[in-house]
């Protein structure tokens, strides 16, 4: 995950131009004969196109570029600045052109002939984005909003639509977490479902070279403060509250457990929100971070805390793991499908047991305890090469 914050161009479309070059261009010239659908292979659907951008764009970023090292000529349009009817023009257009060319979509999209649930089941998230919000007031409201919010609406129609017995969408989940919600909400067959655990790539996420078992290096153990990472764009469904009150707990235990917080989010409410738990000075807020200098700051840390009330594979479980650093997460995490409680990292039931997660800090405040951890983190995330789960990808899009 490069947790950047770039937004791409409005209604971007790029296309596969000689010697690995693309040409951007508006999804309204796509019949001025300026590009060549009916030339390429595969096209990808997305809300928006940033190679440094969140977990979801970073993802197809690498998997553009793996499939097109495979010899696949990829083209992508975007949903940014344009309506769903334009964007269903757009798949339309490029089927007619190229009717053998999968169209892969990593959100809703009708015309797709796969789809990565990327979002898992959106009525799943959208409930989870409820709970997450501790004003009963708001959580009422949300429920309300939804209703007439035209946007999320439209996303569960397509999604319902994609899901429907007659559409013949292949589907891949990226836990079982999403695969039984499938099955669960919208009753989909198992044949349809391709369950394939999304990669990192294991050159950049990786342990530091002097302690390739894991975690920071011996140096730096001993008595040292907790360094504890909290990764991610959405800090409310994300649980960055919890993580910092268990922060709060672990420090009147008197563990110098110190956070740095990566990503984009409303940093001054939670600034403030560090001050009224007396945690200010020990918590970092470093803003979006290049995907080199997150891994880096992986390798920097003791333990990354991601106390969630959803996610469905949030590849900053395997970053971290890669990186010999072990994870705090919940059950409604995708990502605690891999973990071994108490060996490679923990699981809490909630993202509101603070006391729970405060004794996942209290194991690696414990350097002896640290290292193992460590140790069996790195090995799990080296189960986790992005290459390996790309030609599954290119599998399951060819099988089509």
């Amino acid at each position: 995950m490069a947790l950047g914050c770039v937004a791409g161009p409005a209604g971007l479309t790029t296309w596969p131009t000689p010697g690995g070059l693309t040409t951007r261009v508006r999804g309204r010239d796509i019949n001025r004969g300026i590009i060549r659908p009916a030339d390429m292979d595969l096209l990808i659907v997305t809300d928006r196109w940033d190679d440094a951008g969140g977990g979801r764009e970073a993802y197809l970023a690498e998997l553009r570029s793996s499939l097109v090292r495979r010899g696949h000529s990829v083209g992508v349009i975007t949903r940014t600045g344009r309506s769903e009817r334009l964007l269903q023009r757009d798949i339309d257009t490029f089927r007619r052109m190229h009717p053998t060319g999968p169209v892969m979509a990593a959100r809703p999209a009708a015309g797709a002939t796969h789809y990565q649930l990327h979002s898992g089941v959106y009525a799943d998230a959208y409930e989870a984005e409820r709970a997450s919000y501790e004003s009963s007031l708001r959580r009422w409201w949300f429920r309300s909003a939804l209703r007439v919010n035209r946007r999320r609406r439209s996303l569960l129609q397509i999604e319902a639509e994609t899901m429907a017995v007659g559409s013949g969408t292949m589907l891949m989940a990226f836990s079982n977490q999403s695969h039984d919600a499938l099955r669960r909400v919208y009753g989909v067959s198992d044949e349809r479902i391709t369950l394939t655990r999304p990669g990192v790539d294991l050159t950049v996420f990786r342990p530091h070279t002097e302690n390739v078992s894991g975690g920071r290096p011996m140096a730096q153990r001993g008595h040292s403060p907790v360094q504890l990472l909290f990764a991610g764009h959405n800090f409310v469904l994300k649980g960055l509250r919890w993580a910092m009150a268990a922060v709060a707990v672990a420090r009147r235990a008197g563990i110098d457990a110190h956070l740095t917080v990566a990503g984009r989010g409303p940093i001054p409410a939670f600034a403030s929100l560090a001050r009224r738990l007396n945690i200010a000075p020990h918590v970092r807020f470093a803003g979006c971070i290049a995907r080199g200098a997150l891994a880096d700051l992986y390798r920097e840390s003791d333990l990354l805390i991601h106390p969630t009330f959803y996610d469905p594979f949030p590849r900053v479980i395997v970053e971290a793991l890669a990186s010999g650093v072990p994870v705090v997460t919940t059950r409604a995490c995708g990502g605690a499908e891999i973990l071994a409680h108490g060996r490679d990292g923990f699981i809490v039931d909630d993202p509101r047991q603070v006391e729970a997660l405060a004794e996942a800090i209290a194991a690696v405040a414990d350097p002896d305890r640290r290292a193992a951890l460590g140790a069996e983190a790195a090995r799990t995330g080296q189960r986790f090469d992005f290459e390996s789960h790309a030609e599954a990808v290119a599998t399951w899009l060819a099988g089509r």
